[in-house]
């Protein structure tokens, strides 16, 4: 059983799956998903309606929901000493088994756990879902628990449509950001939870989506309607809901820019001028495919060449070593030619790092307060090496998506949690997912996430319920006037779509939400016309 108290806004989504025995449970960061869903887990196995549960979550939560079980159920328990001497509760292996190690080890702790009907299994999404007919056939009354689950999100990745065909009897999905980038996504995770909710795929179009021939979204359409029938399946708390934000910290949001240099907007623009001359040459796709679009079989034309350039400008505005980087190991055949060329010279020889310098002109001062602890994110691990080398003396440690091990990666968190003198949690995009960070108070991107589920993870890191403070920081470090600024303006707007699809915020008197973002092709068109 649960061996702490659910908060009041917690129990009515114990109440609303019991009733269903499928939920999605769409609470922001911080507010407490994990007990909320462990607390539905514990009555079902309380009840003998399951034998085991199976939660599935990315690789990097696997000894958080260990200790998460440990900490708050009544499963037998043993400690466990670090080397650095931190003691933590681990479920016995008969209570709860992390499935981890060399493949073979993993098939072995698979089998064991089934013949055992061990309660818990953890394991990764990638295991659970190329073992999921084992799975199904050896537990077929589980509790599946999908963390993250906007895993399930693409309709082409052989991951997610495997979990999606693993229809256990209860089902429970995990995500404080169900609509990322495009409201679709939701449709996605909700054919799991509850396939036919929503209708086909063409049925969803029809109701809830207007597109130009190309497919490009021009508007979204009956949205009160949409998070009506979304409420049926999901249970819904956000940070600033009245009886959820007496336990959160304040938020505070800024923008910090760092003005491009004349000779860094030289380079800029020729790489500008490239990107255009791409994008024209993408050939016309033809009208847009909603059966090739859902079945995952279709995408952008050329697009890869002018993904190269668009990457290769992000890294020459983050920091132009970046492509010299990137040219060097081969990653971005664009950045080897412009680096071959000598174009980028004119930079790199002069060490041209004008966001690094104003990164480190704001964040000096912060550093000066002994209270302060500030997480740093990059999508390039390689950016993380040169922020730590602008800030000599100050400790620092890197924690990215490259660090397989799990305890080295609980090491590096717990140095930056629990030891005063490190300062700095340098980290890449890839390895934010589902950390707590209660003792950070600023948060920086130093350059703009892929995606507004991904901005909103990252940002969540450190507004908990456990924070150490009355109020955090999140902030954006942007180079104006260019495309990082469009792509932070991006991000405004995917936020505008899950704030009106799922919390019913800024839907228009039409009940709809227009795209107001242009194009990247008019974009920078704009900008190189403004530039002649």
């Amino acid at each position: 059983m649960l061996t702490v108290d659910l908060r009041d806004y917690q129990t009515p989504a114990l109440a609303q799956f019991t009733a269903h025995g499928r939920l999605l449970l769409t609470m922001e960061m911080g507010v407490g998903k994990t007990v909320t869903a462990l607390a539905c887990a514990e009555y079902l196995l309380a009840e003998g309606l399951v034998t085991t549960v199976i939660i599935a979550v990315p690789k990097a939560l696997l000894t958080q929901w260990g200790q998460a079980i440990a900490e708050t159920t009544d499963v037998s328990c043993s400690v466990r000493v670090s080397r650095d001497g931190k003691r933590t509760l681990w479920p016995d292996k008969e209570w709860g088994v992390i499935i981890d190690g060399s493949p073979t080890v993993k098939a072995r702790l698979l089998d064991e756990a089934i013949t055992n009907q061990t309660d818990y299994i953890l394991a990764t999404h990638d295991f659970v879902a190329s073992n999921a007919r084992k799975i199904k056939k050896g537990i077929p009354d589980a509790l599946l628990i999908i963390d993250e689950v906007s895993v399930l999100k693409g309709w082409k990745s052989k991951r997610a449509k495997a979990l999606r065909r693993l229809q256990t009897p209860y089902r429970i999905g995990l995500t404080g950001t169900p609509v990322e980038n495009r409201l679709e996504e939701a449709l996605a995770i909700s054919e799991w939870v509850a396939p036919g909710h929503f209708g086909t795929y063409r049925d969803f179009e029809d109701s809830f989506v207007r597109r130009n021939r190309w497919g490009r979204v021009l508007r979204y359409v009956n949205l009160a309607t949409f998070r009506r029938k979304w409420l049926e399946i999901s249970y819904r708390k956000r940070q600033s809901d009245p009886d959820v934000a007496p336990y959160m910290p304040s938020v505070v949001h800024e923008r910090w820019l760092a003005p491009i240099t004349p000779a860094l907007r030289t380079v800029y623009e020729d790489v500008l001028h490239d990107l255009a001359a791409e994008l024209n040459n993408l050939a016309d796709p033809g009208d847009f495919d909603p059966e090739a679009y859902y079945g995952g079989e279709s995408d952008a034309v050329g697009a890869g060449k002018v993904q190269a350039i668009h990457t290769t400008i992000s890294m020459l505005l983050c920091h132009p070593l970046l492509v010299v980087r990137a040219a060097e190991r081969g990653t971005n055949a664009y950045a080897l030619k412009i680096v071959a060329s000598g174009r980028l010279a004119p930079v790199t020889d002069l060490h041209m790092q004008p966001k690094l310098d104003e990164l480190r002109r704001r964040v000096i001062p912060l550093l000066d307060m002994p209270e302060h602890k500030i997480i740093i994110v990059s999508r390039y691990v390689h950016m993380l090496d040169l922020i730590a080398g602008a800030f000599p003396s100050h400790r620092s440690v890197i924690y990215s998506g490259e660090i397989t091990s799990l305890a080295k990666r609980q090491q590096l968190i717990d140095e930056f949690k629990f030891d005063p003198d490190c300062r700095l949690l340098l980290m890449s995009h890839a390895g934010a997912y589902g950390l707590d960070l209660p003792e950070a108070t600023h948060l920086i991107h130093y350059d703009a996430p892929r995606s507004h589920g991904q901005y909103v993870q990252i940002s969540a890191r450190h507004v908990r319920a456990s924070s150490k403070h009355d109020q955090v920081a999140v902030i954006d470090l942007v180079t104006p006037g260019t495309i990082e600024e469009r792509a932070f303006d991006a991000l405004s707007f995917k936020t505008r779509v899950a704030d009106a699809s799922i919390d019913g915020e800024g839907i228009d008197t039409s009940g709809g939400l227009d795209n107001d973002v242009i194009s990247l092709s008019a974009h920078v068109r704009g900008a190189l016309t403004e530039s002649s």
